[in-house]
């Protein structure tokens, strides 16, 4: 037993540090809404970037969201990629309401491609603006949300900006999972080490990645990664890799996206993802997967099955996991009390984890947006990995 109380203090010490990391690197990361919402006559042009694909339940309201933005000089570029419901009928209806939107339709895609990251380079592409805004076809921005971003930019001087959005309040237990998915994705890539000079942190965000279009030519645009499941990640790792000067924003009600609407779907939408961010490696992912086990499954068992005299650093883990989560869960945008389902999201978290791994393997590759890409072919074109 005197095993097992030890067991657990080196446990809760690893936690401990944990939790001091992420919330001090958290706290370091400013907010948009701190920026001026003042129009600067020297603002350059941007262009917003979107891909869409099967979109018709969020495309209107996502684009009168982006053609509302107060900014001097705009355009408007939408992808419809290969979509097979309303999405294209929805944007050509819209083109006729808002003349300046340009929409163009893709039916094919080319060999050694993901079809998001051809749309986006092929409206980088299409662009004419100074800068390049790569969205998604669900996200809504504020009207002054471009504003203070590019005062972010000039005050900053900077070649690129992501800015990490509001996850819109679903289900408790779902809110639980999203603040745990979010806080494990931040320790990885720590986003506000993204503006340092020590090569450690960056930060991509696909909802809102705001580069300056030489930039994104030099550092070979999406081509580069033209079979990252991640690409939003892999270009602002690609940025900052190169030397450029990026920063890592919080929304601060700027920018929202209903990320996953239940349980079932962000598991259903994680499946092509979680297994490319160990790179395809069985044995990354066994480690994943017993990290995960013991650090979010194993403590409440052992708190119930065994004495409290030597398990109170098992439960005291718990409780710290849990007052972390409710901390990260920012003010206006998820709610606190959401982190007390944390023992239940756990097990949907170590689901997520096997159900993408086995998937991908048995089906020997990922399927997204309607096409099928094998792990062979993944492998052979993801060089570069996610983190180092």
């Amino acid at each position: 037993m005197i095993i097992l109380f030890y067991s657990g203090l080196i446990l809760l010490f690893l936690i401990i540090i944990y939790s001091v990391l992420l919330i001090r690197g958290c706290n370091q990361l400013k907010s948009l809404k701190e920026y001026s919402s003042d129009i600067d006559k020297d603002f350059p042009s941007v262009s917003v970037i979107i891909p869409a694909l099967n979109e018709e339940d969020t495309i209107r309201p996502a684009l009168e969201s982006v053609l509302n933005l107060e900014y001097p000089n705009l355009e408007i570029i939408v992808i419809n990629d290969r979509s097979t419901d309303r999405t294209g009928k929805i944007l050509d209806s819209m083109v006729i309401e808002y003349p300046k939107l340009k929409v163009y339709h893709k039916a094919d895609l080319p060999s050694g491609w993901l079809g998001k990251n051809h749309a986006l380079q092929f409206g980088a592409e299409k662009s004419k603006g100074d800068y390049l805004l790569f969205t998604d076809a669900d996200v809504i921005m504020e009207k002054k949300s471009l504003i203070r971003a590019m005062n972010c930019i000039k005050t900053g001087v900077l070649d690129h900006l992501a800015v990490i959005f509001d996850p819109v309040p679903q289900g408790a237990l779902l809110n639980s999972v999203i603040l745990q998915v979010m806080s494990a994705l931040m320790l990885i890539i720590r986003p506000w080490k993204a503006d340092s000079d020590d090569g450690n942190g960056f930060v991509g965000v696909g909802a809102y990645n705001l580069v300056k279009k030489s930039v994104y030519m030099e550092i070979g645009m999406h081509e580069k990664i033209a079979m990252y499941p991640a690409d939003d990640l892999m270009l602002g790792k690609m940025i900052k890799r190169n030397g450029f000067k990026q920063v890592g924003l919080i929304s601060g009600g700027n920018i929202s996206v209903k990320w996953y609407g239940t349980v079932s779907e962000i598991i259903k939408g994680t499946e092509k993802n979680i297994f490319s961010v160990v790179n395809f490696n069985v044995l990354l992912f066994l480690l994943l997967i017993s990290v995960s086990f013991i650090v979010n499954i194993m403590p409440l068992w052992i708190v119930i099955f065994f004495p409290i005299t030597f398990t109170y650093p098992f439960l005291m883990v718990i409780i710290l996991r849990i007052l972390l989560v409710a901390y990260l869960a920012r003010p206006g945008v998820l709610n606190s009390w959401n982190a007390l389902l944390v023992p239940v999201s756990d097990y949907i978290l170590l689901y997520m984890i096997i159900n993408s791994t086995i998937k991908t393997i048995k089906n020997k590759g990922i399927t997204w947006r309607g096409t099928f890409y094998s792990i062979k072919e993944l492998r052979s074109n993801c060089k570069m990995k996610l983190y180092d």
